[in-house]
């Protein structure tokens, strides 16, 4: 996914609720990891879903629950909950 916008709004949302992590470009689609209390990813996840970037359009995602590594970004400092992959095809 290029040039649609969905790495800044990721990042947007991403601070909103508290969370850290990355965004992967792959050949299947994005790939979003990350980490910080269960109810901030679940409402982050609903947020990109809801309110995708104006030119990204979502035809697939899913929200896959791992063990919380606490090495992306700031992670080690937020309260150690859960960590999610969120791959998603634009």
């Amino acid at each position: 996914v290029q040039g649609v916008g969905f790495r800044p709004t990721v990042y947007r949302y991403a601070r909103r609720h508290r969370l850290a992590g990355s965004v992967k470009n792959t050949d299947r689609g994005v790939i979003v990891e990350v980490e910080g209390p269960k109810e901030g990813i679940t409402r982050f996840y609903r947020e990109i879903i809801d309110t995708p970037p104006a030119l990204a359009v979502i035809t697939d995602s899913s929200l896959d629950w791992r063990p919380v590594r606490a090495t992306t970004g700031s992670a080690s400092a937020l309260p150690a909950g859960a960590r999610a992959t969120l791959p998603a095809h634009c």
